[in-house]
Order: structure tokens, then sequence, then C-alpha cells
């Protein structure tokens, strides 16, 4: 026997006996006797499910079902308090289509295009007991599905290489897969010679041998091991260099020296044909200045039949060098080159080292700070030449500038946007005209107390609000 059905028939039976006890309290009864007095609707007072107290036990509002306990509770005063309806979604009661997402089923593939569109199993439940379908996700491209012939590039292989005459060109193992989800091929590129493929001789020099000697005569030709790679990728040999090369071909000799006979009476000279002649002359170092001469002995420095000046300008540049020159091995003159360098005073040299030219050393450029060296540059003709002013940069509280960098530019780090908070940076930029610009506020969001805001989340308020704006509004106003 269920609890109404028993609680109905309890009260039924004792209703003779309670009016009996109403008529007995009204001579003096009390709440708390046990006994329904007069102007009580229950005992004992505090009590809850009270069957003194029966109530309807479900409701609806609107799809949703309200249920509470079948008796209320007993008041301190015997008098009868109701219990509140909870309401709640239950499937088949009050109109409900639902009571959780799995009383609603909903499909879970469709086509768009070639591409497939996919949602879970089952729609939401809402708040009003009604299913309310969920939106497909973004389309794809899924291989075999809607016509697609390709999901990715890796679905679509391809050939990799491919001759043109003697060139070869090459692709990627794989083409593209369109945004249309079908195989496109890709073009072959870097067409070049590659030894052996496609005819090619060859793809470098290196893919060229040659041999790199020979005979003409007396003379030794050479060249690379390597010929030419040629733009028809076919080798082309390269021509040999000939010269006299000493104890190659039958050569005697490659230079004079080859053929020095260690006698100073003669003039030893290597031929055309690479072999020696000796041609007898008066020699160098008889002490005697012989024709073809200009000094004596040989091997002698500061000799005194070289003599030469000893200073001289080039521009502004003084060149010095010894008084007498040296008699070489061949009793010629060689004369001392002169050793030039700037000098103040001298062939009008304005400078010798940097330091002899000074110069400004900051500009502004607008609200920039150029710089360069305290000395100018003491230039190759003996010219002061100003060096140039550095790149233009931002000091901090030179040429008006405001700021060097960004942290030159401190800012709050909060903003109001309504009710919201938004954050950023501590510091500004530091703009190219060396200004600071206050950065925006990113991320703006619900922050108690800030902004006025009210709440960041529906638990933030009372359980008949939620949060709308940073602020608490009634749930279903």
């Amino acid at each position: 026997m269920n609890k109404v059905v028993f609680y109905s028939l309890f009260v039924v039976l004792a209703l003779p006996f309670l009016a009996i006890a109403a008529v007995a309290g009204s001579f003096g009864g009390y709440c708390g006797n046990g006994i329904i007095n007069l102007g009580e609707k229950c005992e004992m007072p505090g009590t809850q499910d009270n069957y003194f107290c029966p109530e309807p036990a479900n409701t609806c509002s609107g799809k949703r079902l309200g249920e509470r306990p079948a008796f209320g509770d007993c008041s301190a005063l015997c008098k009868c308090v109701n219990d509140q309806f909870t309401y709640s979604c239950v499937k088949g009661a009050c109109g409900a289509e639902c009571a959780s997402s799995d009383d609603c089923p909903q499909s879970t593939e469709k086509c768009v295009g070639n591409k497939l569109s996919t949602r879970p199993p089952y729609a939401m439940c809402h708040y009003n007991c009604n299913c309310q379908e969920t939106a497909f996700n973004s389309p794809k491209c899924v291989m075999g599905e809607c016509g697609a012939a390709c999901a990715q590039d890796c679905d679509c292989p391809q050939t990799t290489e491919n001759c043109m005459g003697t060139k070869l060109g090459t692709r990627p193992e794989f083409g593209q897969c369109s945004s249309s989800c079908q195989c496109k091929e890709t073009p072959f590129t870097g067409y070049k010679c590659v030894a052996e493929s496609c005819g090619a001789e060859c793809g470098t020099d290196s893919d060229c041998s040659q041999y790199e000697r020979t005979c003409m005569g007396t003379k030794l030709g050479t060249r690379s091991p390597s010929g030419d790679c040629k733009g028809d990728c076919m080798c082309q040999e390269t021509p040999y260099k000939f010269q006299c090369v000493k104890d190659e071909c039958n050569a005697e000799c490659a230079v004079d020296s080859d053929c020095d006979d260690g006698n100073p009476g003669t003039l030893d000279k290597c031929a055309s044909d690479c072999l020696c002649t000796h041609k007898p002359i008066p020699y160098c170092g008889n002490g005697v200045i012989d024709r073809g001469e200009q000094c004596e002995l040989p091997g002698t420095t500061s000799d005194s039949f070289c003599q030469e000046s000893d200073n001289t300008c080039n521009g502004r540049r003084h060149g010095t060098r010894a008084v007498f020159g040296d008699c070489n091995a061949k009793c010629k003159c060689d004369y001392q080159p002169f050793v030039y360098s700037c000098e103040v005073g001298q062939c009008g040299a304005q400078c010798a080292i940097p330091e002899d030219c000074t110069q400004t050393t900051e500009k502004c450029f607008g609200n920039k700070l150029a710089t360069r060296g305290p000395f100018a540059e003491c230039h190759y003709n003996c010219n002061c030449q100003e060096t140039s002013f550095s790149e233009p940069k931002c000091v901090m509280g030179s040429c008006a500038a405001q700021c060097s960098s960004d942290t030159d530019c401190s800012q709050s780090t909060e903003v109001c946007k309504g009710t919201m908070t938004g954050t950023r940076r501590e510091f500004g930029k530091c703009t190219t005209g060396c200004q600071c610009q206050e950065t925006s506020a990113t991320s703006f969001a619900c922050s108690i107390g800030k902004c006025g805001a009210q709440c960041a989340m529906d638990s933030d308020c009372s359980e008949n609000e939620k949060c709308a704006g940073c602020l608490c509004v009634c749930k279903d106003c």
C-alpha cells in the first residue's frame, strides 16, 4: 500500500476521534497535546510530512514537472505549511520531449559539396524540455566521403621526374589536395643537367674528365682535369696552355736563371724553344762601368754611382728615401722607392693622424639623436674628412625625445569598457618619433569589484539569477 493511500485511509478512520478531540480541546486543550484542538490544523508541532497536512504532490510549469511530498509540515503553532515544488524535465510528463540529451537523437553527417560535416549523435535537451539540434562542424575533406578524392596531399601520388630534351625536371612525390577535395598535379620545376639522365653526358664540369698534360715539341701543355659541361648537357674539352717547364718534354729551361752556367763572362738566356744560349759579354763585377752597366760593384748598398733625390711631394703626401740607391747583381741601379706619409707642415698637409681633425659629436634629426666620434678621419691625401653620423635613434631626454624604448612609457594595466575589465601591458609604445603612445587593452572580462561588475559567472549570483554583462539579472525575466 503506497504512502498516499495509507494516510488517506488513516484520516478517514481518525475523523470521529478527531471530532471528539476537538470538542475536548475547546475545554482548555493546547498545541502539542496530540489532540487537534479548535483552531489547530495538525499535531504534533514541528513535524515533517505530517498526515494532517495533505497537499498535491505534482504540478506543471510549462513543460517542467514540479514534485513535492504528499504531506506538508506541521508548524510550531500547529498550522500546516506546504512544501515547495522542485521542477525538472521528465520525458512524457507535462508535454516534455526530453529529460537529457540521450532523449534527443539527431543525424551525425552531412555533405557540403565534396566536404563532410559532422556533429554529435545527440542534440541538446533545452531548459524548456524541448530538443534543440546542435550545429554541424566546419566541413572538411574525408577521402571516400561525399565524392572526395582526397583528404590531404599524401592521398595524391604523382610521378616525380620528367625529361625536357636532355634536361631533367622534378616535382614532389605527392600533388595537391584542392579545397574541393580533388587531386591536382603540381608542375615540374628546376630543369637541369643530370649525368646519365635524359641522355645527358654531364651535370657539372666534374662529369667531363679529360687528359691534363701533353707535349708540343719541348713545351708542356696543361689544363684542368675537367672539361666544360655545356648548356645542352654535353661535354666539351678545354684547350691546353703551352709553356716552357724545366725538365719536362726535354726542356732545358723555363726562365733565364735556369741557364746560369756560373760564368760571369757570358749572357745566359732561355730561348723560345725552351733551350739555353750562352753569349759571351763583359761581366758585371769587374770594377769597371762597362757598356750597359750603371754601377760597380754588384750587391753594394748606398752605391755612389746610384745617386737619387731624397724627398718629394705626391699631392700633399711627403715622400722620403736615402740619398743613394743600391747596385744589384747585374750592375744596375735599384733606386729605393719613396716612403710617403702625411706630415703637418709638409706639402700642404692638414693632418697626420685623426687627432689633428676635431669635429662635432652630436646632431638632432627631428626627435632622434645621431652621434659620431670626436675626431674626423685623416684622409690618404692628408686632408681632414668628417665621418658620418650614426643611424639616428631615440635617446630619452635628448632632441625632445620622450622615450628610448617601450619601458620608458608607463601606463595603467587595467581599463574599463562598460562593466568589463580589460588588461594591457605595463608599458605603452615608444613610436618612431620618440613619443610615448598608449596601447589598447585586450582580453576584456568580468572581474567582481572592478568597473561596477557584480559577477563573473552564474555561480556569483543568487539561485534565481544569472550573470549577464557582468551584472546579476533574473533568470526567467
